[in-house]
């Protein structure tokens, strides 16, 4: 697994300009906290958070996402991701060094676009009105992973370049758009839609912007990404086996 591991590592690294853009961009990104509130650094983290809560969702699942795809995705139409596959490398061992390299650089590089300045502001200011901010943490951690690992997994079975577009139509598309208009549609019925949409990481990354969670959303938040990643996992594992492969 290590050799697999540094091989992919390796891949990325030289992935040509799609890495180094990946990279400008995700710099570019984390001075956006700083842009967007002129008044960050009187406000507590709670403030900050509800500040910029409607773009947090948006900069992850549409920038973070569809980068990390395309890196991925990118290897297929040069066809270098079929190599390990064609010198024998189990199917265990090719998902999960996808999934220990790729989830890893996202999960660094969105704490050091939002995490390092939450912290920040959380021990200057405290967290207002924010019950548990160590909750908060550990929330906003599970839904990052369940993104990120989702967006590879889905990069693998797809097998395509276009397989890039897919994290931006699975969670902006069809999670934050058509979820968006279910809820105006329905307006009656707005409170039991959200409590189903919570299911889904888009919103429960929006939801995180709130004083306290209920212990219903603490458990779609763990249960949705464990159920979510099983079943991707057994299905990516399935297709690499029989190697029904592009």
């Amino acid at each position: 697994m290590n050799r697999q591991i540094k091989a992919e590592w390796y891949r990325l690294v030289h992935s040509g300009h799609y890495f180094g853009f990946f990279l400008f961009v995700s710099i570019l990104i984390a001075g956006i906290p700083f842009l967007i509130n002129p008044d960050y650094s009187r406000q507590n983290l709670l403030e900050n958070l509800a500040a910029y809560g409607e773009l947090l969702p948006m900069l992850i699942g549409a920038v973070t996402c569809t980068f990390l795809a395309v890196l991925l995705c990118s290897r297929f139409g040069s066809r270098t991701a079929y190599y390990e596959i064609m010198d024998g490398a189990r199917p265990a061992k090719i998902i999960w060094s996808k999934l220990l390299v790729y989830c890893p650089l996202a999960l660094g590089l969105t704490l050091m676009q939002f995490g390092i300045f939450l912290l920040g502001i959380g021990l200057k200011n405290g967290g207002g009105e924010m019950k548990s901010p160590a909750l908060f943490a550990l929330l906003f951690l599970i839904v990052l992973l369940h993104l990120f690992s989702v967006t590879v997994m889905m990069s693998l079975l797809v097998q395509h370049p276009i397989g890039a577009a897919f994290p931006y139509a699975r969670f902006m598309l069809l999670e934050e758009l058509a979820a968006l208009i279910l809820l105006e549609l329905n307006p009656e019925k707005a409170e039991s839609f959200s409590k189903l949409l919570n299911w889904l990481p888009m919103f429960q990354l929006a939801n995180l912007v709130q004083a306290s969670y209920s212990t219903l959303f603490v458990v779609q938040v763990i249960a949705g990404f464990a159920v979510e990643f099983a079943v991707l996992y057994a299905i990516t594992f399935a297709v690499y086996k029989k190697r029904l492969l592009r």
